[in-house]
C-alpha cells in the first residue's frame, strides 16, 4: 500500500525539478499500484524533462491506453508533442520518429503524427517506404484533413495486394469526408481504381450485365400488367436490396426502411445485405426482424456478393455507404440489380457509371449545373431527400430557455459540430468574420475526436489571419467524451455556423431537433446544400446565404440585440416545428419512397 509519506517525497521532488528522483520514486510506487494515473503522469513527466523521450511516450501512450478520456493524461501528452513537433527538424533519430508517429497515430492525434511522418518520408524519399508506413502516413493525412496529398501518394504504394486492400478502404474514407472543389473529379478518379479491381478475367462484365437485364426485363413484363389489373391481387413486390453497415442500423436507415416495412409491405419488399465496418460489431436481431431478409455478405468478396445479389433477383439494389466505411463499390460496378443508387451516407456523386440515380430534392439540385456534379441521374423527392428520425437524447436533453432581459445584453455564442474534415480554411474564415462582426462574441468547436493540439494550433493560425480580437479567450476547441456532453453543449449555444463548402448533415439535423437555428452558406456545390435542406423544411429560408457578404449581413442582423426575442422564441419553438416537418415525418417519406421506387421501375421496363 503506498503511504502518504511516498506521496509527499515525490511531490517534492517535483516542486524541486528533481526529475532523476521524481521517476525513481514513481517507478518504485508503479510496482504497488502499476495502473495509477498520477504515478504514470508523473513518470512520463519526469523522463521527458531527462530527454528520455522513448520511455516518456511509452509511459503516457500506457497511461492514455488505460484512461483514455483523462483530460490531465491528455494536456500531459499534448504538452509534450507541441515541443517535439516544434524541434522536429532536430530529431535524427528515425527510429524516434517514426514510434512517435505511431504513438500519435494510435491516440488519434493524427495532426502530430503527420509532422512526424512527413520528417520521416522527406529523409528517405530516395529509398522504398514499406507498405504500413505508407499507408500509416496515408491515413493520418486524410484524418487530419490533408487528404489531397494523401491521394497523391497512394499513387505511389507498393502494387501487392495487402496495399490494394488497405487503399481501397483508406480511399473510401478519404472520398467519404472530401470537402474541396475537385470533389467530382476525385470521385471519377476512385471510380477507376475500382474498375482496375474487378476481376476481368475471371469475370466477363458485359455478358453478366447483358443477360441479367434481359433476364429481367422480359420477367418483368408480367409482373408489371398483375400491378394494374383491376381487383386483383398483388402476387409480386419490387424487392428493394440495402447494402448497409450493422453499426449504421440503428438511426437513419433504420427509421426509414422500418416505417417501409411497417406501412408497405403489400407491394416492396426490403432486403438488408450487412456489411460490417467493425467484425466486433453484430445486427441486432430484434432490430432486423422488421425486414423480408437480412443477409451478412461481409465474407463474401465484390464478384460472390454480386453473384449472390444477381440471384436473389433484386430489382433496385441501394447503396447507403458509397465511398464511405468500405461501401462495397465494386460490387456495384458489376451491376447486379438493374436499378441503382447511392443515398444517405454520401451526399455526391459515386464516380461510377454503373449507378443509375441521387435521391435528392429540388433544392438541392436546382438545375442542370448542380446536375453536372453526378454521373448519376438526380432522382427528386418532393419534400426532401431523406427522413430524419426522432432522437431520443435530444428529447432528453432539450429545455426551453425562458426569456429574461439578461438575454438582451448576454454576449453572443456560435457554435459548430462537424467533424475536423470539414473545418477547412473556408470554415474558418467564415468563423473569423462572424466573430469580428459581433463583438464580444464567442465560439464553441465540439467534436470527440478533437484531442490533437496540433490540429487546434492549425486552427488558431487560421483565425488569426482575420486579426480577431482576444481570439484564444473567445474560442473554445472541445473534445467531448460522450454523446450527453455533445448534446447538452447545443443549450449553450444561441446558433450554429455551418462549415464550408460542405456542410453539416447530421449535426444540423441534431441542432435543430435541439431547437438551435443554424446559418449555412450554400456555394456552388451540391454537398454545400445539405444544411439549406433542412432548413428550407422547416421555414428557416431567412437563414440560408448565398455567398459570404450575406453570411456577414445576417450574422449582425441575428445577433443584434433587438434580434434576442426572436432567437429566444426559436430557441423554444424550433423542435416541435421541426418535429412536425417533413424532416421527421415518417409515414409521409415512406408513402414518397415507395412511389419514387415504383417510378423508377416502371420507366426501366418501359426504356
Amino acid at each position: 500500500m503506498i503511504t502518504a509519506e511516498q506521496i509527499q517525497q515525490l511531490l517534492n521532488a517535483q516542486n524541486n525539478n528533481d526529475f532523476i528522483s521524481v521517476a525513481k520514486i514513481a517507478n518504485e510506487l508503479l510496482q504497488i499500484a502499476p495502473e495509477n494515473d498520477f504515478l504514470l503522469q508523473a513518470k512520463a513527466t519526469a523522463l521527458f524533462n531527462q530527454a528520455n523521450y522513448f520511455d516518456a511516450i511509452q509511459t503516457i501512450k500506457t497511461a492514455l491506453q488505460i484512461y483514455p478520456k483523462n483530460n490531465q493524461l491528455l494536456n500531459s501528452f499534448a504538452s509534450m508533442l507541441k515541443i517535439l513537433t516544434q524541434n522536429v527538424n532536430n530529431i535524427f533519430d528515425d527510429n524516434l520518429l517514426l514510434f512517435l508517429a505511431q504513438t500519435c497515430k494510435d491516440l488519434s492525434f493524427f495532426a502530430s503524427a503527420v509532422i512526424f511522418y512527413r520528417q520521416l518520408y522527406n529523409k528517405n524519399q530516395n529509398q522504398n517506404q514499406n507498405t504500413k508506413f505508407l499507408l500509416d502516413y496515408i491515413y493520418c493525412l486524410q484524418q487530419s484533413g490533408d487528404a489531397e496529398i494523401a491521394h497523391d501518394l497512394v499513387q505511389q504504394t507498393p502494387s501487392s495486394e495487402f496495399a490494394k486492400t488497405s487503399i481501397y478502404i483508406l480511399l473510401n474514407n478519404y472520398c467519404s469526408f472530401i470537402t474541396c472543389q475537385q470533389m467530382g473529379e476525385i470521385a471519377r478518379r476512385r471510380a477507376n481504381l475500382i474498375a482496375q479491381q474487378i476481376p476481368q478475367k475471371n469475370f466477363d462484365f458485359d455478358k453478366y450485365k447483358q443477360q441479367f437485364l434481359l433476364n429481367f426485363h422480359e420477367n418483368s413484363k408480367n409482373f408489371s400488367e398483375n400491378l394494374v389489373e383491376k381487383n386483383s391481387s398483388l402476387q409480386k413486390k419490387l424487392k428493394i436490396g440495402v447494402v448497409v453497415s450493422t453499426f449504421m442500423l440503428n438511426e437513419w436507415v433504420s427509421a426509414i426502411f422500418r416505417q417501409l416495412c411497417k406501412n408497405h409491405r403489400q407491394t416492396l419488399e426490403i432486403h438488408l445485405y450487412l456489411i460490417r465496418h467493425d467484425n466486433s460489431i453484430v445486427a441486432d436481431k430484434n432490430h432486423c426482424d422488421f425486414y423480408q431478409s437480412v443477409q451478412d455478405i461481409t465474407h463474401l468478396n465484390d464478384q460472390q456478393s454480386a453473384d449472390k445479389i444477381y440471384n436473389d433477383g433484386v430489382h433496385i439494389l441501394i447503396s447507403t455507404i458509397s465511398h464511405a466505411f468500405y461501401g462495397r463499390l465494386p460490387m456495384f460496378a458489376m451491376k447486379p440489380s438493374p436499378i441503382q443508387f447511392s443515398w444517405i451516407n454520401w451526399f455526391g456523386t459515386s464516380g461510377i457509371p454503373t449507378m443509375d440515380y441521387f435521391p435528392v430534392s429540388n433544392f438541392d439540385v436546382p438545375n442542370q449545373q448542380y446536375a453536372q456534379q453526378f454521373n448519376e441521374k438526380p432522382l427528386y423527392f418532393p419534400d426532401l431527400w431523406c427522413l430524419v428520425p426522432k432522437n431520443e437524447m435530444a428529447e432528453k436533453f432539450y429545455k426551453k430557455r425562458p426569456f429574461s432581459e439578461n438575454i438582451m445584453n448576454k454576449n453572443i455564442v456560435f457554435g459548430n459540430f462537424n467533424i475536423p474534415e470539414k473545418i477547412t480554411p473556408q470554415t474558418l474564415k467564415l468563423w473569423a468574420l462572424a466573430l469580428n462582426a459581433v463583438e464580444n462574441s464567442q465560439l464553441i468547436y465540439m467534436r470527440g475526436t478533437l484531442v490533437d493540439n496540433a490540429l487546434c494550433e492549425k486552427y488558431f493560425q487560421e483565425l488569426a489571419k482575420y486579426n480577431v480580437k482576444n481570439l484564444r479567450q473567445r474560442v473554445q476547441f472541445i473534445a467531448n467524451k460522450t454523446r450527453e456532453e455533445y448534446f447538452d453543449c447545443y443549450q449553450h449555444i444561441d446558433f450554429v455556423l455551418d462549415a464550408f463548402p460542405a456542410s453539416g448533415g447530421a449535426t444540423i439535423a441534431d441542432s435543430l431537433q435541439m431547437s438551435v437555428p443554424a446559418l449555412t452558406v450554400t456555394g456552388n456545390l451540391v454537398i454545400g446544400r445539405m444544411a439549406g435542406s433542412f432548413l428550407k423544411a422547416v421555414g428557416l429560408e431567412n437563414w440560408i446565404c448565398q455567398n459570404e457578404t450575406e453570411f456577414v449581413e445576417k450574422v449582425k442582423y441575428f445577433a443584434a440585440p433587438n434580434q434576442r426575442k426572436y432567437l429566444n422564441d426559436l430557441h423554444n419553438n424550433l423542435r416541435e416545428i421541426t418535429l412536425k416537418s417533413a424532416i421527421c415525418d415518417a409515414e409521409l417519406f415512406a408513402k414518397n419512397f415507395e412511389t419514387k421506387m415504383w417510378e423508377i421501375w416502371n420507366d426501366f421496363l418501359n426504356s
